[in-house]
C-alpha cells in the first residue's frame, strides 16, 4: 500500500465514509500501531475494547466471511473510531517512513557490508624472506642474527635476544620491516623491550641491535604507537618523513600518513623532542627542535610546528579499538574509514564543501562498516551509499 493510499483511506475512515474492505485494510495494522500510542491509552478501556470488537469483525467479515453480531457499528462509536482512525494514521505514516527509510536502508548499505579489519601484516626479513603473520602458527618463526623472531598467542611478534647474545652485543644489526596493509593491524615487540602497534597501511623498518653510534633507530610510514623501553645509552629515534622524534622513554603516537598533509605527534608521558630534518642535506642535520611535554601534540606541516594541548584519548583511539572524532573534517574520517575496512570512497560531484563538514563522534572499530556509516548519517550532515567496495558520500 502506498502512502496516499494509506492517507486517503484515513481520510474516509475518519469521516465515516470508509467501506468494509477499506475498513479492513487499514485497520489491520491497529494491535501492531495504534496500541502503542499514547492517545489511545488515554481512551477508556471499555471505548478501547469495543472499538477493537466491532473494528476485528468487520476484518473477519471480509476476510472469512464470518457475519459479525454487529453488523453497523453504533452512532455513538463512529466518533471514538474516527479519532482511532487519525491516531492511526499519523502512526500509519509514520510507520510507513520507517519501512521506507528500512529499505534504503538496506539498499544503501547490507547487500555490500564489509566486516572490520584483522589483526595481520608482513614481515620482511633482511635476504627478502617474505612472513605473512596471520598465516603462521604461534611459536618461532625464524633466526637471524642471533635475535629469535617468534609469533605469540595474544598475536604479537616478538623479538628476543638469543642466549649466547644476553650482552646485546651484535657485530652487524640487520634491518628488518614491518607491513600492515589496509583492514590489518599488528603488535610487535622489539628486542629492546619497546612496544610497536602499526595502523592499517602502515610499516615500521627497524634494526635488531642500536646502530654503531648506539642509537635504536626505525623509520615509520603510516601510523604508530611506541612504548620506548628506557634506555639512557641508547636514545630511540623515530623517522617518519622529514620529522625525527627522539626519546629515552616514553609513550607517544605518530599519524604520518602522506595522504593527511600533516604529521602529528602525541605524547602520553616522558618527554620527546620532534625535529623537522633540514632538506637537501645530511639526515643529521636540524632544521627545528621542540619539546614535547606529556598531553601535548605537535603538528608538523612539513615547514613549521604547531604545538598544542590535547586528550591523547583522541590520538590513541584506533589503537584501544575505536573510531573517536572531535570535531573532524569529513574527508580526514573517510580516510580513516578507508584504511581500516579496505574500501575506496568517492564524493558526489567531488563537492569540497561536503569534505571539509566537522563531524563529532565514537564508535567502536570492529563495529561493521554499516553501522559506522549510519552513526555518521544521525549527524545529518552527509548520507552514504555502499557499493561493491566503494563509499559513495551524499549530500
Amino acid at each position: 500500500m502506498q502512502k496516499e493510499e494509506i492517507i486517503s483511506i484515513a481520510t474516509k475512515v475518519s469521516e465515516g465514509t470508509a467501506t468494509r474492505a477499506e475498513m479492513a485494510a487499514y485497520i489491520y495494522h491497529l494491535d501492531q500501531v495504534i496500541t502503542e500510542h499514547p492517545d489511545w491509552e488515554a481512551l477508556p478501556e471499555e471505548e478501547r475494547e469495543q472499538i477493537g470488537f466491532e473494528m476485528r469483525s468487520f476484518i473477519r467479515e471480509d476476510i472469512q466471511g464470518f457475519k459479525p453480531i454487529v453488523l453497523q457499528p453504533s452512532r455513538s462509536i463512529w466518533p471514538r473510531i474516527a479519532v482511532a482512525a487519525s491516531i492511526l494514521m499519523v502512526c500509519f505514516a509514520g510507520l510507513w517512513i520507517y519501512k521506507q527509510e528500512q529499505d534504503n536502508y538496506k539498499n544503501r548499505f547490507l547487500a555490500n557490508d564489509l566486516g572490520p579489519g584483522k589483526n595481520s601484516a608482513i614481515l620482511t626479513l633482511t635476504n627478502g624472506r617474505k612472513i605473512k603473520l596471520s598465516d603462521q602458527l604461534n611459536g618461532e618463526l625464524a633466526k637471524e642474527a642471533g635475535i629469535k623472531i617468534s609469533k605469540t598467542t595474544d598475536g604479537q611478534l616478538l623479538y628476543e635476544l638469543q642466549p649466547s647474545s644476553a650482552t646485546g652485543k651484535i657485530s652487524t644489526p640487520v634491518y628488518h620491516t614491518l607491513t600492515t596493509s589496509n583492514g590489518e593491524t599488528y603488535q610487535l615487540r622489539l628486542p629492546d623491550g619497546t612496544l610497536v602497534v602499526l595502523n592499517a597501511a602502515s610499516s615500521l623498518t627497524f634494526a635488531t641491535a642500536p646502530d654503531e653510534r648506539g642509537a635504536r633507530k626505525v623509520s615509520l610510514s603510516g601510523e604508530g604507537y611506541f612504548e620506548v623501553f628506557k634506555d639512557k645509552q641508547h636514545p630511540f629515534i623515530v623517522k617518519s618523513g622529514t620529522q625525527e622524534v627522539k626519546v629515552l622513554g616514553t609513550h607517544f603516537n605518530i599519524n604520518s600518513y602522506k595522504d593527511d598533509g600533516n604529521i602529528k605527534t602525541t605524547l602520553v608521558e616522558g618527554i620527546i623532542g620532534v625535529s623537522a630534518i633540514a632538506p637537501n642535506a645530511d639526515k643529521s642535520s636540524i632544521a627545528k627542535l621542540t619539546i614535547l611535554k606529556p598531553d601535548q601534540e605537535a603538528v608538523f606541516n612539513g615547514k613549521d610546528f604547531k604545538v598544542k594541548t590535547v586528550d591523547p584519548e583522541f590520538a590513541l583511539a584506533w589503537k584501544n579499538g575505536k573510531f573517536v572524532f572531535q570535531d573532524e573534517r569529513l574527508e580526514l574520517i573517510m580516510k580513516q574509514i578507508s584504511r581500516w575496512y579496505n574500501v575506496k570512497v568517492e564524493y558526489e560531484d567531488e563537492d569540497e564543501a561536503l569534505k571539509d563538514i566537522a563531524i563529532g563522534g565514537s564508535i567502536s572499530r570492529f563495529s561493521k562498516l554499516s553501522k559506522v556509516l549510519s552513526k555518521l548519517e544521525l549527524t545529518g550532515l552527509a548520507k552514504f551509499k555502499l557499493e561493491a567496495n566503494k563509499i559513495i558520500v551524499l549530500k
